[in-house]
């Protein structure tokens, strides 16, 4: 390792890394995140139709100690909102932003 490092340059190259490994793992779970959101759409729907439109108190159990979690897509919207807001950054380490006016 030299005596002295480019901090920009490292920082960008570092960035664009996280962005790939980011960009990776949205890919390989592509697939099971949809078809989860699918199923637990198709529930809700399933059961607001048996309830009169109140799809309030519907839950998955955890077998073992019969833990409860609710099932709502807000915490799914959120990653769709983050997946459009951060795209993959591809060559971060060669791009340059200035707060200079030409």
């Amino acid at each position: 390792m030299p005596d002295k490092v480019e901090l920009i340059l490292s920082s960008r190259k570092y960035i664009g890394s996280i962005s790939r490994i980011h960009e990776c793992i949205r890919v390989n779970i592509d697939c099971v995140v949809k078809s989860s959101r699918e199923l637990i759409e198709t529930t809700i729907k399933e059961y607001e139709d048996i309830n009169g439109g109140e799809s309030t108190g519907l839950y998955a159990i955890k077998t073992i100690n019969n833990d409860r979690v609710p099932l709502f897509l807000s915490w799914d919207d959120v990653r769709l909102e983050l997946i459009d807001k951060n795209p993959c950054i591809a060559n971060h380490e060669n791009r340059y932003v200035s707060g200079k006016c030409i």
